[in-house]
């Protein structure tokens, strides 16, 4: 989801700043979390949810916020050339 969501959008900036996800179950939470932390996330809680009662299967929900902000490549580059340009 979050390697997609900036490969839909193909632009960082435009990346949502927070979201929260649910996850079906631990193993979800323990393979999707990581890649959240990759995509630029931080996780700010976690906390199980019991959708089911009197049955093994425990959901989690997840808040997670954005905190890998970087303009553009495009952006970039022009930055680092005009920088140059000045010395």
């Amino acid at each position: 989801m979050y390697e997609q969501e900036l490969a839909r959008t193909g632009d960082e900036q435009t990346a949502t700043d927070a979201a929260i996800r649910r996850f079906g179950d631990p193993e979800s939470l323990a393979r999707e979390l990581p890649l959240a932390q990759a995509a630029g996330y931080r996780v700010l809680r976690v906390q199980p949810v019991d959708m089911f009662p009197h049955t093994p299967h425990v959901e989690a929900v997840a808040v997670l916020e954005r905190v890998a902000k970087r303009p553009p490549a495009s952006r970039r580059k022009v930055a680092a050339s005009r920088a140059t340009r000045g010395r």
